[in-house]
């Protein structure tokens, strides 16, 4: 593509523009495919563009004949001009501090005069580096789609296959990155009506992301992030997930309508998320047949000569960096630049620029061509940081986000230590059944220390504690009866309680235990079997009882026991997770 933009230049002419090569007017070219932006918003035109891979222009037409056009190569967007001067490349280097505001005018006229993009005059006078103007160039693209989607809903678009009508505008080298563009465009969008529609058609779905879905190449802020690592986490429908209030509700409805669109979740279709890797052959390697390789001696045909000692490399900074940087793991945009949370904007320009002449992969000599695939992430990585703190509106954004975020974060956490819980809680349940007490124990120690509030995660230690010779059981049916006050409903524990008051001798409130546990569940066997044998020996005295919690329906005034949980008490986070 070109380097600089002509739209610095006063009333750009689209019917001239849009000729490109064609030869003759726009009018008498026929649209490949045709609409209005209230029957297809702009995101929903990008993510078709970039499912069919398309190469091409959009056109948009107002009512009053303004036009705005975007290109397309291979589904992503490259260029983007618009009629009124959106994003102007003198204004974006001003506002990113490489060029003064009373230097723009003369730059101007210096292009204008030498009948050269902008672009490549600051490049040439030394303002802008490649780099630089390859990442001006593509936040005009995204600021100027921002424009674009702003349009009436009535403007008319018209789609022209394999037409640069933008040939002349310049651009970036490579195209954009469309994921990230259509979620900036996606996510102030208005709805109207789309996502809920769609959502409710997913009503009880579990949504759980395909394998193959591209999450990382996303643009998300920590709090759309922390919704992503939570469906990571633990696949659920939309309704559990708006329960844990991680995004605003509106938000999140968008953000998982977005995705839904780009099939990023896995629904039984088949059907591949958009924008994932596509595999494809060369054109020549399945018509050209290989070149056979001359045979070379074995290593055993070869007399070598003694290797020498070898010594210790000498250290490389920039490969030391790389990895580091690598292993570094998340952080903030801020922590990505070197740069303060409250650095000016020209502050954060000159970090990223310095950072970006760094690891930009294009700069890699030839002793670390191997670690282009980590510069590129870690070059990708600097620029997503750049767009997001570059931009007054998105920065503003980013650190309300960053203020929730250890609160997204802490959400995060919880989900992994009862996921590891409820893991630990069934090995110990398999562990106990085999006999293995040992590893029970350990296993169901470890599921409490996660969810330390859990009626069953207490009851089963409690009773493994009390299965050991010598157990003090009076602290076993301590901890049982608390079990019972988080989850009176719970016949797991109430067998264990039951049990336990059999071998204190306390036959009675034990009774209590298995009769609700057969008016619950008469199919449990082994309750049934206690309440026959209490009858075969009901001639006997029973022992003295102490106080035990008892449910409200065993009392016999049918007053509601002092011990029972309040009818108001929320529900445990760990049962909103697994007791659905």
């Amino acid at each position: 593509m070109g380097a600089g933009d002509g739209g610095t230049l006063p009333g750009f002419g689209f019917g001239e523009a849009f000729c490109g090569r064609t030869g003759f007017p726009m009018s008498q070219l026929v649209p490949t495919a045709s609409g209005t932006l209230a029957a297809t918003p702009l995101g929903h035109l990008l993510i078709h563009a970039l499912d069919r891979r398309l190469t091409g222009s959009l056109v948009f037409e107002e009512k009053d004949h303004r036009k705005h056009a975007v290109y397309l190569r291979d589904g992503a967007p490259v260029s983007a001009r618009t009629a009124e001067p959106v994003a102007l490349l003198g204004a974006l280097a001003v506002e990113h501090g490489v060029l003064g505001a009373d230097r723009v005018e003369e730059a101007v006229e210096a292009a204008t005069d030498a009948g050269k993009p902008l672009g490549e005059v600051l490049c040439a006078a030394g303002v802008l580096d490649e780099v630089a103007l390859d990442t001006l160039l593509r936040e005009q693209v995204e600021r100027r789609l921002q424009h674009i989607r702003g349009l009436d809903p009535e403007t008319a678009y018209g789609y022209y296959d394999g037409k640069n009508f933008l040939e002349r505008a310049g651009g970036p080298r490579e195209p954009c990155g469309p994921l990230p563009l259509i979620w900036h465009v996606m996510r102030i969008t208005p709805d109207r009506g789309r996502g809920a529609e769609t959502l409710a058609r997913l009503t009880g779905t579990t949504l759980r992301f395909h394998i193959d879905a591209p999450l990382a190449r996303f643009d998300f802020a920590p709090g759309e992030r922390a919704v992503v690592d939570v469906l990571r986490a633990k696949p659920q429908t939309f309704a559990e997930l708006s329960g844990r209030d991680l995004l605003e509700p509106a938000l999140l409805e968008r953000l998982v309508y977005t995705l839904v669109l780009l099939r990023q979740f896995d629904l039984g279709t088949g059907a591949q998320p958009v924008g994932a890797e596509r595999r494809s052959l060369s054109p020549s390697s399945s018509l050209v047949p290989p070149v056979p390789r001359p045979t070379s001696p074995s290593l055993s045909e070869i007399d070598l000569p003694p290797s020498a000692p070898s010594e210790p490399p000498p250290e490389d900074p920039f490969r030391r960096d790389a990895e580091q940087l690598a292993a570094a793991g998340d952080r903030s945009y801020y922590e990505v630049l070197g740069v303060a949370s409250d650095a000016s904007g020209p502050a954060i320009a000159a970090a990223y620029f310095q950072l970006a002449k760094r690891w930009h992969p294009d700069r890699l000599d030839g002793g670390h061509a191997d670690l282009r695939d980590l510069a590129m992430r870690i070059f990708a990585k600097i620029g997503e940081a750049h767009q997001a703190l570059s931009d007054p509106e998105r920065r503003k954004q980013y650190d309300e986000s960053l203020k929730h975020a250890s609160e997204a974060n802490e959400e995060q956490e919880q989900v992994q230590r009862l996921l590891r819980a409820a893991t630990n809680f069934q090995k110990a349940q398999v562990l106990l059944r085999r006999n293995n007490l040992p590893a029970a124990e350990e296993a169901a120690r470890a599921a409490l220390a996660d969810a330390p509030e859990e009626a069953d995660h207490i009851a089963l230690v409690a009773w493994l504690d009390a299965s050991k010779a010598g157990a003090d059981l009076e602290t076993g049916l301590k901890e049982l009866n608390r079990a019972v006050r988080l989850e009176e409903a719970n016949l797991r524990v109430r067998w264990y309680r039951g049990q336990l008051l059999k071998r204190l001798g306390r036959e009675r409130q034990a009774l209590e235990d298995f009769r609700l546990i057969v008016e619950r569940d008469p199919r449990h066997v082994d309750a049934q079997r206690e309440l026959r044998l209490f009858e075969m020996q009901r001639g006997k005295k029973p022992s003295s009882d102490a106080p035990v919690e008892r449910r409200s329906e065993t009392q016999a005034s049918g007053r509601a026991s002092t011990a029972s949980p309040s009818s108001d008490k929320k529900p445990k986070f760990f049962g909103k997770l697994f007791k659905k």
